[in-house]
């Protein structure tokens, strides 16, 4: 097995079913945003998105896949929402393996972002609470043709995190 690079929209399933799938197939696992927080020791949420505008996001999340581009074993690699269609990360993840796209209806993924603490990053914007987590899914819906255009895989993953995780590993045993 080649490296397997997960994709898709906030609140799709890409950490919680690389992290299990690379569990149960005894591989590496690998979670960009992660190591993302980590270079960066993160101390307010907040500054993400001061990052994200100054372009320092991007950038590292492009440095990070090509470093695991690098990495000369099988591995699991969720990626942040944004390096799927981020084009020179998408040309790189098709030279690095297999490239999946895990679909996720709006709805759903919306009520699991509101589930978790994540939907707490809500911020005042002229004088409006605005819910970033909720405009951000909003605009990612907006790009599914270019999640699409660089998967090489997809499935539908609308059911529990078992139903999804088989069908992650039947895509991978493929």
């Amino acid at each position: 097995m080649k490296k397997c690079i997960l994709i898709g929209i906030p609140g799709c399933g890409k950490t919680t079913l690389g992290m299990l799938a690379a569990e149960k197939l005894k591989i590496p696992f690998f979670d960009t945003d992660k190591m993302f927080l980590e270079r960066i020791s993160l101390l307010n949420p907040a500054d993400i998105f001061k990052m994200a505008v100054n372009g320092r996001f991007i950038s590292e999340q492009k440095n990070i896949m090509s470093e695991l581009s690098n990495f000369k074993r099988s591995a699991i690699i969720s990626t942040g929402a944004e390096v799927g269609l981020i084009p020179e990360s998408a040309a790189l993840m098709k030279e690095m393996g297999t490239v999946i796209h895990i679909q996720r209806k709006y709805k759903n993924a919306l009520s699991d972002i509101e589930k978790s603490r994540k939907s707490d990053l809500v911020f005042c914007v002229n004088g409006k609470a605005v819910n970033h987590h909720k405009d951000m899914l909003s605009n990612y819906m907006n790009d599914i043709n270019l999640y699409k255009e660089a998967a090489d895989l997809s499935f539908e993953n609308n059911g529990t995190i078992e139903e999804g995780l088989e069908k992650l590993l039947c895509l991978l045993r493929e």
